[in-house]
Order: structure tokens, then sequence, then C-alpha cells
């Protein structure tokens, strides 16, 4: 069976490209030529398969198929490339929390397309820039950014309703553009963490460091923000690693370990790497970066960072001497039903608490009620 498929396919090794400095959006590449391999695309459908059997696939793709993007945009018939990869950062927008802000596309050969989407700065709440690598100038017209109907229109342009698009967690890149496409491999659900339930995931660095013994052509993970062109690049390597090896596949890997390490997530703002430090003894606390996480309703400035230790015995010792902190659950408090004065609440559950331990914090929160009924609130504290 013949196939339209970019050069090179045929030995299962890209030749690397070395990202350059975004620009605008380069012209698609010259026609693919046809390569008859038909072992080749049987792997490429066996990771179709394989992504589809997976049991997060209905809920991340069917599902929101379905109901969310029920009216995004599809590619048509056509001639179109063979395989794809693809790779998208997000930025916390006032009306959407992961708005498209930087999608780049690879072929077997390199980087094909790779364009930033205009926002204004007052319609951004966080850039995510340690981790997007986004910042407030990329956005900009003036510096060549699109309107996002413009880069959503090129992406299509490159695809047709055959192509196989790869990415990793794919179905947040599809969201971010609003685009609908079945025929797809997601090399998030298609590597196996061994041991592990469905729902453990290797992140895409992770499995890169893993698979570099086997997949020469993967570049090595360097520190810093995200480059969506290196991670459609790697995305798109690893599964046509796989692909290549058909009908065997690689068995379920180990998480990455990071024996002298500890990762502190959900820092309350105004937390310095001083404060952090003092918890840690011989560790060393690097710069905590604050996100803006949660819903429309409850938005927060949350940090993240790391603690390194010489050895990781030392990590061991300072991690089991810290203090233990409690996180206890209230309710529901039905003697409150009805009401919504949740500041007065909150207070009234620190000062009962307060008499047995800290409370660092006190959340109060009131659900919808069944119908004819009063909302029964509860409350959220920690405590050590």
């Amino acid at each position: 069976k013949s196939v339209a498929v970019d050069a090179a396919v045929r030995s299962a090794a890209v030749t690397p490209s070395t990202p350059s400095a975004p620009s605008a959006p380069s012209r698609p590449a010259k026609k693919p030529r046809v390569v008859n391999d038909s072992n080749l695309v049987a792997g490429w459908q066996s990771l179709m398969i394989r992504t589809k059997k997976h049991p997060d696939y209905p809920a991340e793709y069917t599902s929101c198929f379905a109901t969310e993007g029920k009216n995004w945009l599809k590619a048509v018939s056509g001639r179109g490339r063979f395989v794809l990869g693809i790779d998208c950062e997000m930025v916390y927008a006032k009306d959407d929390r992961d708005a498209l802000a930087r999608v780049s596309v690879v072929g077997l050969n390199g980087v094909i397309y790779d364009a930033h989407v205009q926002r204004k700065p007052e319609d951004v709440l966080d850039y995510r820039t340690r981790i997007s690598g986004v910042e407030s100038h990329h956005l900009l017209a003036e510096n060549g950014a699109l309107p996002f109907e413009e880069v959503q229109k090129q992406v299509l342009a490159l695809i047709s309703s055959e192509t196989i698009l790869v990415g990793h967690s794919l179905h947040k890149d599809l969201r971010a553009l609003k685009i609908q496409h079945v025929k797809i491999v997601d090399t998030a659900l298609v590597f196996a963490v061994e041991g592990g339930s469905h729902r453990r995931r290797h992140k895409l660095n992770s499995l890169v460091t893993l698979m570099r013994p086997k997949v020469a052509t993967l570049q090595p993970v360097r520190p810093g923000a995200h480059d969506p062109r290196q991670d459609a690049q790697w995305a798109l390597q690893l599964a046509l690693y796989e692909a290549s090896i058909h009908p065997q596949t690689t068995k379920p890997l180990k998480l990455l370990g990071f024996p002298k390490t500890i990762f502190l997530t959900e820092v309350p703002k105004g937390t310095s790497t001083k404060e952090l430090q003092a918890f840690f003894g011989r560790g060393v606390c690097a710069e905590v970066t604050f996100h803006l996480q949660g819903d429309s309703k409850h938005e927060m400035w949350l940090g993240t960072t790391t603690v390194t230790f010489p050895s990781q015995g030392d990590r061991d010792k300072s991690f089991a001497a810290l203090p233990r902190f409690v996180r206890v659950y209230v309710g529901p408090l039905r003697d409150w039903a009805g009401r919504t004065d949740t500041a007065k609440m909150q207070a009234s559950l620190v000062e009962h608490f307060g008499k047995f331990g800290r409370v660092r914090s006190c959340r109060v929160m009131c659900p919808r009620g069944f119908p004819g009924q009063s909302p029964l609130p509860f409350g959220l504290l920690e405590c050590h």
C-alpha cells in the first residue's frame, strides 16, 4: 500500500533540527513523496488503536469533541502529509485559562510552522513565562503575532482528514486550537508506566530521558521554558520509533526518579525562597515560580519550586524532619444550612479549631442544594 509519507520515514530516524528564534509563520514545505512501507504503516495504525483503547481516551477526546468541541473546525479530505507532530503553549487569559499563545507543527524533517497568537496585554492574567516561554511582546501584532482565526486556518491548511497528528497530551493542544481530529497518536497514552494505573503518566521530558538510549535522534532535555518546536519533535520521534518496531512494543517504563530532589507545589503567594529554605536544612531551594490557578470563581496564585540535596540520605532526613501538616474536612454543616456569609463561617471555624493547634487556612464552600433543599456548607482547613 502506497501512502504519502515524508522522506526518511523508512529508517525511523528523524534528522533533529535545532529550533531557531520564532519568526513569521513559515510556508508549507514541498509536497511529500510517496513511500511504500506496509510494516511502518501498520505500526502507525497500531499506535492510533493503542491511543483510542486507553481508558482515558473517551473523556479526553470523544466526550470533549461531542460537548465543548462540537463546533470546532475539522480538516477536510484531500492530499496532505501522512504524519505531523504538534505542540502548543497556552496563557491564562480572562476568557480562557488555557488560551492559545503559540503553536508549532513539525514534520519528519523539521519545523514547518511556528506562530504566536495575538493577545492584548490587558486580556492576559498570567503568561506562565517560566513554563511557556511566552512573554507579552511575543503576542503583539507588530512583532508578527497573528489573529487566532488566521493561525487556526493555517494549521488546518497543513493537514487533511487522513493526516496522523502526534502530540503529548494532544487533547490540550486540540482544545487550544479548537480543532477536532480523529487520526491521532498521543504519546502520553501510548507509553505506559511500569506498575502504575492508567492514570499515572510520564511527563514528556521524563519520557525523552528514559527513551534516549533507544532513540538516538532525541535531543537531550535541557533546563528552561518549554519550546513547542522541540516538544513536537520529541513526540513525533518517540511515536516514529514505536511505529518502526511494530509488532513489538515498548514495555512499560519506570517513572523517572529524582533521588536528591523534593518538589513543592501549591506554595502560597508571598512565600519567599528564604522562608522555604528554613525547612530543609542542607537542601538548596530554587526560586519559587507563581502561576494563576483555579477557575474564574476561585483564582489563586500558587507557587512551585524544587529543593535539591547533596545526597538521597540528606533528602530523606530533611523530609522526615518536616512538621506534619493536616488537611481537615468539616461538614456537611447542617446547622448552617442556607447561609452564604462564608467569611463569618470561616472565622468561626478558625476560632474553634485554633484551640487545638494552628490553623494555616480555612475555606468554606456552599455547593448548590438539591431542588427544594437548602445547600449545606462544608469547610476545608489546613492545620499543624
